[in-house]
């Protein structure tokens, strides 16, 4: 994490509309005024994932066992990580309220925990014992969730709830689409997966590492549709990482890990439910692992070297002078949470 993220920065950024915009994205002039307030650090180790409930609690996880849990709005940080758990890796978090959540291990042991008294006690709701089983993200809309895995066997694992996490289904392997060679999601922020859009709770998912970055998208009757995404692709290291979905708003961004500060191919956008994509023309500033909207214009996407802001549905992106995370999350209220390395925890704070 950038040490910037260390310390209050407030400033505001003026851009005017961009020469050419993508077809359908409306020209204006747009201040944008935000200001990043660090937290109290949550542990000391990298921390991928994150819910937020508002502005007072929100949850965090990471390497080493780092689980945290705060009520009074990043003041202090409770440890609710479940007994024997030093060794995993709590890469995505989808919390219900103050008191109950859905943690996942990313890696071995592939499992879901759920609590339901803040982290008191904690159920395994899932375990996947294959040596193979490596999850990447969770989504919920109400009470529907899914799980996303990486391919075994020639197949996406993808597993659905219908009960806010409590007990969980696999979707047959028939029924979903095929993996490229090399390709999978990538478990950076546990934003590859989200729920949502016009169908209400229809399931997408962004992945990587193949030949090309690819938009999986499944329908409420159960049938999958597969989509070539403008994103760099040909490496393990490039393709989609996170997928935002707002009504028939979808923001999509990613790169290439390993060259974090390459822009072109880094940003995808849609206005109707992805029957079209359009890249983003230069990218959205550089690698970024999550992005998350603040209304129906406004969107914020986060990486390791760096934070963007767009006000024209993804049509164009600025780089903020702030520095870097690795997720966001964006609460019931309208607060905007980011975490990254060092157990670095902060607010973005922005006119709403």
């Amino acid at each position: 994490m950038n040490s910037k993220l260390l310390a209050v920065v407030s400033f505001v950024v003026w851009f005017g509309a961009c020469a050419a915009l993508p077809p359908g994205v409306p020209t204006a002039r747009w201040r944008v005024p935000i200001t990043l307030r660090p937290l109290a650090a949550a542990g000391s180790t990298s921390l991928r994932g994150l819910a937020a409930v508002d502005a007072q609690v929100a949850w965090v996880g990471g390497a080493g066992g780092a689980l945290y849990r705060t009520v009074d709005g990043g003041g202090t940080w409770q440890d609710v990580a479940p007994p024997d758990t030093s060794a995993c890796d709590f890469r995505d978090i989808e919390a219900f309220g103050r008191d109950r959540a859905v943690v996942m291990v990313a890696g071995q042991p592939a499992k879901l925990f759920r609590t339901d008294d803040g982290g008191a006690t904690w159920q395994v709701v899932l375990h996947d014992e294959r040596p193979a089983a490596f999850f990447d993200g969770i989504a919920f809309a109400g009470d529907f969730g899914v799980l996303l895995g990486d391919p075994i066997d020639g197949a996406f694992c993808v597993w659905t709830s219908r009960d806010a996490g409590r007990s969980w289904a696999a979707l047959p392997r028939e029924t979903l689409p095929a993996p490229l060679p090399g390709e999978a999601a990538f478990a950076a922020s546990g934003t590859c997966v989200a729920v949502g859009g016009p169908g209400g709770c229809d399931i997408w998912v962004v992945t990587g590492g193949g030949e090309r970055a690819r938009l999986l998208h499944g329908g409420r009757e159960g049938v999958w549709g597969v989509r070539d995404l403008p994103l760099r692709a040909g490496d393990a290291a490039r393709g989609a990482f996170s997928v935002a979905v707002h009504g028939a708003g979808m923001l999509v961004v990613g790169g290439d890990y390993r060259v974090p500060r390459r822009s072109e191919g880094s940003a995808a956008w849609s206005t109707d439910g992805a029957a079209s994509l359009h890249a983003t023309s230069g990218g959205c500033g550089g690698y970024r692992s999550a992005v998350a909207w603040l209304d129906d214009r406004r969107a914020v996407a986060v990486g390791s070297h760096g934070t963007s802001w767009t006000a024209d549905r993804g049509g164009s992106w600025k780089v903020l002078d702030v520095g870097g995370a690795h997720s966001l999350a964006r609460g019931s209220d309208g607060s905007l949470w980011c975490c990254g390395n060092g157990g670095a925890v902060a607010r973005i704070e922005y006119d709403r």
